[in-house]
């Protein structure tokens, strides 16, 4: 036990730096504030490495087209929020609908404005990215999915 007028002695230490404990990734996500699920369902399927990274956009209790097209008037200061000095390599708005109202050409350059440094994302791009990487191929109504996938 340490006694009043000891003087301690640290061993010399060389500390080591790494990637961190989001070595793998940063998911930034932009939530509307009436998401009840979306943020918990994040950080169940986030992998070992890979952090996420959320902020809300103040949501009414009505949603409307009219509401969901208000969101891009506080998109670039809702990327802003997002852990500004973790620097989210991707920021995701995550409304479905929001992102069909606005169109995604808006919705990344607002998200650029407040996120430069992050690859801007939507719902809507992630889940064509998704389809084109199942090699999904249709028109209209009907879409064929390659077989084996």
């Amino acid at each position: 036990m340490f006694q009043s007028g000891q003087t301690i002695q640290s061993k010399p230490r060389s500390p080591e730096m790494n990637a961190g404990r989001h070595h793998r990734a940063k998911l930034g996500f932009i939530l509307m504030s009436t998401d009840p699920s979306a943020e918990a369902d994040f950080m169940d399927m986030a992998p070992e490495g890979v952090g996420v990274h959320v902020t809300r956009l103040k949501t009414d209790d009505l949603t409307t087209n009219e509401t969901l097209a208000g969101h891009i008037d506080h998109m670039a200061d809702a990327a802003a929020r997002i852990q500004p000095e973790a620097k989210p390599d991707v920021v995701s708005y995550s409304c479905t609908s929001g992102s069909s109202v606005i169109g995604e050409d808006r919705i990344f350059q607002e998200i650029r404005k407040g996120a430069p440094w992050a690859q801007p994302m939507c719902l809507v791009q992630g889940v064509l990215d998704a389809l084109r990487e199942l090699g999904a191929k249709g028109s209209g109504k009907f879409l064929n999915i390659r077989a084996g996938c």
